[in-house]
């Protein structure tokens, strides 16, 4: 089972993942997204974000998804991201889901996603805190971060995989969050 954690910046997706590998310590975690080049990549169209998103994430298929497809797998974003980052205009869910196909003929969507939502003035708030180096998407408008927020929400209704939305995640007790987290795991029979 592969589960995507997955929100706008400083939600505490890092957090959760970390709650996650102590809950559950065979888990193998990774993370989608992580170029050497990340700045580079945001200058670029949105095509070429994607593809470049795409091209990691068909790596990491083949290296970890895929070899561990009986195993928890529990990734850092996910497609879900491009589809909320990269996914307005022409492009769109289906361009997306395309592309990521064209590059990897096995691509699949995780099978659970996991959103992490709250204000996006506190999770700034929350990075500036914890003295995160902050990148171009960082550092964008609130406004934007808000945007990106409804996104994830609108996304939450479509149906196109699972999903549970965990709301101010930094405001609930640890039990409670197992708990969403055993509900999830147990729904697709991996507890």
């Amino acid at each position: 089972m592969r589960i995507a954690i997955e929100g706008g910046e400083g939600v505490g997706k890092s957090t959760l993942i970390g709650l996650i590998q102590t809950l559950y310590p065979n888990a193998v975690v990774a993370a989608e997204g992580k170029l050497p080049n990340k700045e580079a990549v945001y200058a670029k169209p949105a095509i070429l974000q994607t593809y470049a998103f795409a091209q990691d994430r068909a790596r990491l298929n083949h290296t970890v998804y895929l070899p561990n497809k009986n195993r928890l797998v529990v990734t850092d974003r996910s497609v879900v991201s491009n589809i909320i980052y990269q996914g307005g205009g022409r492009l769109g869910v289906d361009g997306i889901l395309y592309l990521n196909r064209v590059v990897d003929p096995d691509f699949s969507l995780p099978d659970h996603v996991i959103i992490l939502d709250s204000d996006p003035a506190f999770n700034r708030e929350r990075l500036e805190l914890t003295g995160r180096q902050m990148d171009s998407n960082d550092l964008k408008s609130l406004e934007h971060h808000e945007a990106i927020r409804q996104g994830y929400l609108k996304f939450a209704q479509t149906g196109l995989v699972p999903v549970t939305v965990i709301r101010d995640i930094h405001q609930m007790d640890t039990s409670a969050v197992a708990q969403i987290l055993d509900r999830i795991i147990g729904i697709h029979g991996h507890l």
